[in-house]
Order: structure tokens, then C-alpha cells, then sequence
């Protein structure tokens, strides 16, 4: 999943301006190593028996090895860089963690769940702590890419596994459904519901358009134009209408933000047609209705239940909470429901309340307008071709993670979408270091400039 002249070629319009380190090249550190020990411990490759009113698969030793070993290597990694820790230190990341550290407190307050509210906050924090241990290094920018595109290949890896299977299995993997299309999609090994599959669906497909609209050669725009219409029906089957709205959202962002505004004018003219079409509105609408009552559509498939009972629950206590990822289980959902609450800014509120929910959400509002900003920076990179368009791409990741998480609790948790997240927020953190240092260089002069990174 390399973009096309990002790899540090003599083509690449930055290094004609001394800028190397944002050359984007595939780079791998222990923070990196940690990061993809975090992401495959998602995977779930066998379901365990889980006794009745208790929560957590004290069982899953693949999880358990993979966790502890990160938290391993994140520890080693923090020592090896101790005169750099200072790079790690970027605000947003910092506030994360004190959501983190806050949330394996708040375990004390659900005593006979604590040990599975503790490591669910340890997995949060061990994620806070590889972007750390990636952002200490001196090539953070290329860290922090490659962090991103090793959830891209996981990605594209595991929807490609999933259509084998549904090849090999179509009657497990195509569940019976309502709506136009008559079955969803979901993962069979790893077990992935079909809400996790859309998000990699249109995370891929997002991606795989940007990297097809950037100069490339024919053949490799043809390779990810396959992967995306790949993608795209994979979004589709798995019928998730938050994941399918954060697709087309973060289109829009990538073509306003590249300037293609013909382009994103004649997509508008094109959905116009079609929406004035009653054919195609007909279908649309059975779509997103996906054969619901008006009830039952009106609650978002019954979420705004759950989210009520939370709101009552974080009125009880709403400055430190419940107990994190413990409470919604344990006094809203039940043991033996969802593990969620399908809305993270709920599951916050009632784990860990205000003192959880102020660090976490301007964390996340910092890192959004820091990327942002960003975009008129002057910088190199900023004022090339490629610089602009992956940086309209980090723009629709970041959309498309908040409008996902509208319904989905992931961006609170160890999940998918929390770390795409926290991709981003490290894009942002390294690339402001290389925009402050260019500005440095400007104005001091390489010989000065040295002396102020030693």
C-alpha cells in the first residue's frame, strides 16, 4: 500500500527541497513492531466459552502473549530513546494517556470486574505508548506512515481472506438479512462482525482512490483500483450505513481539500440525478432502511435504547464513572449482551465520566485541528502535489473514524478505529516537528540548526 513517489526517489518533490524525512518511505522501529503486535492481538482467531455473568475470555492466551509482549517492548522502547522522550510528548498523545491511566483507576469502582476494566485500559495505554516509541525516533514522519499503511495492508489482507471464505462457506459467511440485499456479510476467521467489516471496507476503498488519483504508472493505478471495487463491494455486503456515510464523507474532504472541485461538482450532479431518480431513491432509501420498522430505524437499530439507560447511569456519577469498559456491560447491556455501547462518547461518560471524557475528547479535538492546520503550513511538502493529497487522504481518515463513531464505541477501546485514529494524530504530531524544524532551518541555518536538535 505505498503511494506512488513517496518512497524517497530522486522524483519525490521533497527531497529536491532537503526534506528527506518526509520522503514517506516504508520505516520500522520498536514502535512499530509494538504497533502491529497491538493490531493482530485484535484479531479474534478462536471464540472461547465465556461462563455465565462474567466477561472477558480469561482464555485467550493469543490476545494475552501479544499484549504482554508489546507492553514489553514498549517499556524498552521508551528506555532506548529516554534522551528523546521529549518527542513523544506531543499534547494530544499526552491526554490520551492520562485517559488511559485514569480509566485502569476507575476499575476500583467495579471490584468484581476490575481485572477485566484494568487490562482493557492497559491495551488503550500500551497503543498511547507505541505512537510514543514511534514519534521518538528521528524518522517519526515515515514511522507514523508506516503505521498507517501496516493497518492498510492488514486490511486488504483480511477482506481478500474474508471473500475466500465466503467463496469456500457462503452460507456462514452470508447471513440471512433484511432490506434490498437479502444477505451481510460478516468475517468468518478471524470472527469479525459485519460493522468491523464495513469499516475496513471503507478505509481501504478510501485509500486505494487516493493513491489511484496521485501520478503513478498504469499498471499500479490499475492495482488499486482492483483493490477498491474489492473494497467497495465488501462495504456494500456488509451493510453498515455509519461506515458507508463515513465513506462518502470523507470523499468530500478529500476532493475539497486536493481542490478538485469540478470533480466533487460532478459527483454532486451525478447523486442529484440519482436522487431525483424515484428508481434509484426507491433503492437507496430500502438500502438504509435495510427493511426496519419506522421504530426500529428511528433508534438506529435500537441504540438510542442503550444510550438512554447510559445517560441515567452517568447522572449517578458523573464525575468519575462507573468502571471502565465494565460498567456498560455490567449495569446497562448485561453480561451476556453486546460488549458495547455503539457510541463511544457513551461508553466514556459512563466508564470513566468527566474526568475521563475531558482528556479524551480534547485529545481528540486537538489532534483533528492539528491536522487541520496543518494544511496551509509552509513546508515543501505541504506545496507539492503528493504532500497536498496525502494530507487530504489523513484529512478523510479522520472523518471517516469520527463519523463512524457515531454508532461504534471503538475510538474509546482498544479496537480498529482507535488506532487508525491514533495514526493520524502521530501524522500530525510529526509532521508540525518537520514544519517547526524547516522553519528552524530558515531562519537559523543548518549549522545552528544542528545545535538545536543536539
Amino acid at each position: 500500500m505505498t503511494p506512488p513517489n513517496e518512497t524517497g526517489s530522486r522524483s519525490n518533490p521533497n527531497n529536491e527541497h532537503g526534506s528527506p524525512a518526509l520522503s514517506g518511505a516504508w520505516t520500522f522501529n520498536l514502535g512499530v513492531t509494538v504497533w502491529v503486535a497491538m493490531f493482530a492481538s485484535i484479531l479474534i482467531w478462536n471464540i472461547g466459552e465465556v461462563k455465565v455473568g462474567t466477561i472477558g475470555n480469561t482464555g485467550n492466551y493469543y490476545r494475552i502473549t501479544l499484549v504482554a509482549f508489546s507492553a514489553v517492548a514498549g517499556l524498552l522502547g521508551i528506555l532506548l530513546n529516554g534522551n528523546r522522550i521529549s518527542r513523544a510528548l506531543s499534547g494530544p498523545l499526552v491526554l490520551l494517556g492520562i485517559y488511559g491511566v485514569y480509566a485502569m483507576v476507575s476499575a476500583l469502582y467495579v471490584p468484581e470486574y476490575a481485572l477485566y476494566s484494568m487490562w482493557k485500559a492497559l491495551e488503550v495505554i500500551i497503543d498511547v505508548v507505541a505512537i510514543g516509541v514511534i514519534l521518538c525516533y528521528a524518522n517519526s514522519f515515515n514511522a507514523a506512515m508506516t503505521a498507517y499503511r501496516v493497518i492498510l495492508t492488514f486490511f486488504v489482507f483480511l477482506i481478500f481472506l474474508y471473500w475466500a471464505e465466503a467463496a469456500i462457506w457462503p452460507d456462514t459467511a452470508f447471513a440471512p438479512y433484511r432490506g434490498v440485499l437479502p444477505y451481510a456479510m460478516h468475517g468468518i476467521l478471524p470472527a469479525t462482525n459485519g460493522n468491523a467489516l464495513a469499516f475496513m471496507g471503507a478505509l481501504v476503498g478510501f485509500s486505494c482512490w487516493c493513491r489511484a488519483s496521485r501520478p503513478a504508472t498504469v499498471s499500479i493505478k490499475l492495482f488499486y483500483w482492483g483493490i477498491f471495487l474489492v473494497a467497495m463491494a465488501t462495504l456494500v455486503m456488509a451493510q453498515s450505513r455509519t461506515s458507508l456515510f463515513g465513506f462518502l464523507g470523507s470523499m468530500v474532504v478529500f476532493f475539497l481539500f486536493t481542490r478538485r472541485y469540478m470533480s466533487l461538482a460532478a459527483i454532486g450532479i451525478l447523486l442529484l440525478a440519482g436522487w431525483l431518480s424515484t428508481s434509484f431513491l426507491d433503492v437507496a432509501r430500502e438500502y438504509v432502511v435495510r427493511g426496519q420498522s419506522e421504530e426500529l430505524f428511528t433508534s438506529l437499530s435500537g441504540r438510542t435504547k442503550s444510550w438512554q439507560a447510559a445517560w441515567d447511569l452517568f447522572k449517578e456519577s458523573p464525575i468519575t464513572g462507573h468502571g471502565f469498559a465494565a460498567a456498560a456491560r455490567l449495569e446497562v447491556l448485561g453480561t451476556g449482551g453486546a460488549s458495547t455501547l455503539h457510541g463511544a462518547i457513551f461508553d466514556v461518560l459512563v466508564g470513566v465520566g468527566l474526568i475521563g471524557l475531558v482528556p479524551w475528547l480534547a485529545a481528540i479535538i486537538w489532534a483533528s485541528m492539528r491536522v487541520l492546520l496543518l494544511t496551509n503550513a509552509p513546508h515543501p511538502w505541504m506545496q507539492s502535489t503528493i504532500g497536498r493529497s496525502v494530507h487530504a487522504e489523513m484529512l478523510g481518515v479522520l472523518t471517516l473514524v469520527l463519523l463512524r463513531n457515531i454508532t461504534s464505541s471503538g475510538l474509546a477501546l482498544h479496537e480498529h478505529s482507535f488506532m487508525v485514529f491514533l495514526c493520524v494524530l502521530a501524522y500530525g504530531a510529526a509532521l508540525r516537528r518537520e514544519v517547526v524544524t524547516y522553519k528552524t532551518t530558515k531562519n537559523t541555518g543548518p549549522a545552528n540548526l544542528s545545535r538545536l536538535n543536539a
